[in-house]
């Protein structure tokens, strides 16, 4: 089983669709699209139950660091 981190997505809160979605493999750190759901709801609702990992700052998190945190909260 693949693991990626869904870390942007996209879309219409009316509608629901999802124009755009952006993951990252946990393994290897490949860049992907898709979100494994059709909904755009299903997302933000998940999405609120977590914070950030860090706060937005002048100097934000590469992708390998990234992926680094991801897998030590395995």
């Amino acid at each position: 089983m693949v693991m990626a981190a869904l870390y942007r997505f996209g879309g219409s809160p009316l509608s629901g669709t999802i124009f755009e979605s952006k993951n990252i493999c946990i393994k290897c750190g490949k860049l992907g699209s898709g979100a494994g759901t059709n909904s755009f709801g299903n997302l933000y609702g998940t999405r609120r139950k977590y914070t950030p990992i860090e706060p937005i700052s002048n100097n934000p998190a590469t992708l390998e660091e990234l992926v680094k945190v991801c897998k030590n909260k395995r």
